[in-house]
């Protein structure tokens, strides 16, 4: 009997032990998962991960800013919503295919009020916990800055051509 009992208070202690450890686990990756989170939304670029059947699984802040939608707008959603009527089939049918499939770079977010925002698009794909149902991460790189600066460049690209123009004419 009392060796009896010994054996069971060595398993209440081995218990105890296990739960103890579960819950600093638990507790870690927890903490871990706010990180990554943090570390999620406080990116530059906005960020979606694309299910099986391009189906929404998770956004960042930073997309949901870029767009103006919530993320219960979007979440299930295909992910052709995001992008605009033009581009849409073909990005879809491009994430459809896989990796192996090319698919524009540049590409037009749709806002939620209907205004097309220029993107850089960039695709990685990942096998989830099931190897059946592969993932995608889109990153969308906001480029309006970038086109504005562009088309200040070619309105001064012209002004300088047109004056050379002029110069060449007052000469001769």
């Amino acid at each position: 009997l009392i060796e009896s009992a010994i054996r069971q208070a060595v398993v209440v202690l081995d218990y105890i032990q296990l739960a103890d450890n579960l819950v600093e686990q638990e507790a870690m990756m927890e903490a871990e998962q706010a990180f990554l989170h943090m570390i999620l939304d406080t990116m530059g670029d906005g960020l979606v991960v694309v299910g099986e059947q391009v189906g929404i699984e998770y956004v960042n802040t930073r997309l949901l800013l870029m767009t103006g939608y919530t993320r219960q707008e979007i979440f299930g959603q295909e992910v052709g919503i995001l992008f605009h009527p033009d581009d849409r089939d073909a990005l879809v049918l491009s994430l459809l295919k896989g990796a192996g499939s090319t698919m524009k770079l540049d590409q037009r977010l749709l806002k939620k009020s209907g205004e097309a925002l220029p993107v850089l698009l960039s695709r990685s794909s990942f096998a989830a916990l099931d190897p059946d149902a592969p993932q995608q991460v889109l990153v969308l790189s906001d480029l309006t800055e970038q086109k504005s600066r562009e088309e200040a460049l070619q309105r001064q690209s012209q002004q300088l051509q047109a004056l050379n123009h002029a110069v060449k004419v007052i000469s001769s």
